[in-house]
C-alpha cells in the first residue's frame, strides 16, 4: 500500500503540472477508472485473506473467483501501465 500511495502522490503532482492535457485525455480517464477498479479488487482480496487466510480455498467457487479476480487485476495493471505511456500519444476529447 505504501508503493501505491507513492505512485498516487507522484501521479497527482504530474497531473497538476499538465492538468488541461491530462484531464481532457480519454486514455487518462480510462486509466483512472482502471486504477480505482484494481485498487478495489486488491483491497477486497487482501481483506478476505487477512480475515481468513484460507478464505479463497474453502470452496471451488471461491477458488475460481480468486483466479478471475487475479487475472482481471493483472490485465488492469498492464492496461494502466500502457495507458500511462499512451497518454502522450493520444489526443484530448474533442468538445
Amino acid at each position: 500500500w505504501v508503493g501505491l500511495a507513492a505512485c498516487l502522490i507522484t501521479g497527482i503532482l504530474q497531473t497538476i503540472a499538465e492538468a488541461a492535457r491530462e484531464i481532457m485525455n480519454t486514455i487518462f480517464r480510462l486509466k483512472v477508472i482502471g486504477l480505482f477498479v484494481v485498487v478495489a479488487i486488491t483491497y477486497v482480496f487482501a481483506a478476505r485473506v487477512k480475515a481468513d487466510p484460507m478464505y479463497w480455498e474453502q470452496s471451488e467457487s471461491r477458488y475460481n473467483t480468486a483466479r478471475i479476480l487475479a487475472a482481471v487485476a493483472l490485465v488492469l495493471w498492464v492496461a494502466i501501465a500502457a495507458g500511462g505511456r499512451l497518454i502522450a500519444y493520444m489526443g484530448a476529447i474533442e468538445s
